[in-house]
């Protein structure tokens, strides 16, 4: 600034780091530099290639309610402070088992710009323009040698329908069951509700059917042809968004509306008190949308259904009568501190962490004690490793109170704490 008094700074974020920006300004703060940012500029690149996921869309739709609530903590006076999103891409490639295809690149960077307007990011830049020259491949809306690919298309489509400044007017939760994704812009001439659904749901057609009660315009993004769909005939979803122009004015109106409130897909957790998940459960997801979700190590169990490999484990041992005298332990050699350290993350922690045991006479479906608020220190039923120690060896048979003796025949109990009562 002292060069350019018109130059802008940010705070930067390599993915959607909400702590460690909070962090960063507050040691700005600190420092006797407060509020020393114009705009938040952050990298989603996680997040984006989660779009391919069942509700991807979910965690992406509440990055910016997220740092608007981190800045209203830590910068107030920047709480309305702009957020850009720069280095957002789908590199076209093989990685992790998934192909990623030109497809679902222009897939992903039709919900990517709709869903960053909708939710009020200023500035959305996709990596990359062209694909450099001794770099990696496959980022560019061109490729290499200039030629354009379906991203470009898409982007130039959605560019001609929404206009050069798209201006939002509100959500609409689509479909019988309310799980589609629509979001309303004002158009060029007219009303534009960009469409999809989520990816892989299901496999049946009734909850992503649409139907309208004047006829519709349904433009496919990728090639830009418009069909026309008379009033009442179905209109048909999948994960590909399209455009639908000449809606209803009472659909136009209730977009307006719900444009005051908080998206719906996934629940509304922004004043919840605690947040849960159970992994390998899609419908067990409360407010918590765990990444990747369809990459988990999963089993597939004789009776045609499956579960991750911990719950194909267990589930296995009791078909096969064996779990009462198995006993199953998960756990780590720490915890992790309960608050964010310096680099972002969270350093070893001896104070408080938890166990889940199964099976070994261990009746299931308990939780025994709790830490406080924080996962501090232990606050309900304290144990300590000797505890630990001591129900393992009960559920195995040895007492606790057994000795063991060294080379000079001293005597050693083998724990020192005592067995939980967990049977």
């Amino acid at each position: 600034r002292l060069s350019d008094a018109w130059s802008s700074w940010a705070a930067e974020g390599s993915s959607i780091a909400a702590p460690y920006l909070n962090r960063t300004i507050r040691s700005m703060a600190s420092a006797g530099k407060p509020n020393s940012f114009d705009f938040l500029c952050i990298h989603p690149y996680e997040i984006a290639d989660g779009l391919a996921d069942t509700d991807g869309e979910i965690p992406f739709l509440w990055m910016n309610h997220m740092l608007r609530s981190m800045l209203k903590d830590a910068a107030p006076e920047r709480a309305d402070a702009q957020i850009w999103m720069t280095e957002v891409g789908h590199r076209l490639s093989s990685r992790e088992g998934r192909l990623v295809s030109e497809q679902d690149a222009a897939r992903a960077l039709a919900k990517i710009y709709t869903m960053a307007i909708a939710q009020g990011i200023t500035c959305t830049q996709w990596f990359e323009a062209q694909d450099p020259v001794g770099e990696d491949q496959g980022f560019g809306l061109l490729s290499r040698d200039g030629s354009p690919r379906l991203t470009h298309q898409t982007l130039k489509t959605l560019s001609g329908l929404l206009g050069a400044s798209p201006k939002y007017y509100g959500w609409l939760a689509l479909g019988p069951e309310k799980r589609g994704y629509g979001f309303v812009f004002a158009g060029q001439t007219a009303p534009v509700l960009i469409a999809w659904v989520p990816a892989a749901h299901r496999s049946d057609s009734e909850w992503r059917t649409l139907a309208f009660s004047r006829e519709v315009q349904v433009t496919n993004l990728q090639n830009a042809k418009t069909r026309k769909v008379s009033a009442g005939q179905p209109v048909v979803l999948n994960d590909a968004p399209v455009s639908i122009a000449g809606l209803p004015p009472e659909l136009v109106q209730e977009a307006r509306t719900n444009t005051k409130l908080n998206f719906p897909w996934g629940g509304d957790y922004s004043s919840a008190k605690s947040i849960s998940f159970q992994a390998g459960r899609a419908d067990q997801l409360h407010g918590v949308f765990p990444r990747n979700r369809s990459s988990y190590p999963t089993v597939t169990f004789s009776d045609g259904s499956s579960g991750l490999v911990v719950q194909a484990l267990i589930a296995d041992l009791e078909e096969r009568g064996r779990l009462d005298e198995t006993l199953v332990v998960m756990m780590g050699d720490f915890g992790r501190t309960p608050k964010i350290n310096g680099g972002a993350g969270r350093n070893h922690y001896p104070y408080s962490f938890s166990v889940v045991l199964a099976g070994g006479g261990i009746r299931g479906g308990q939780v025994y004690g709790s830490s406080d608020k924080i996962g501090a220190f232990p606050h309900n039923l304290p144990c300590g490793r000797g505890d630990l120690h001591a129900t393992i060896f009960q559920a195995m048979g040895i007492s606790p109170d057994a000795l063991l003796y060294d080379n000079l025949r001293r005597p050693h109990k083998i724990c020192a704490g005592r067995p939980l009562p967990l049977s």
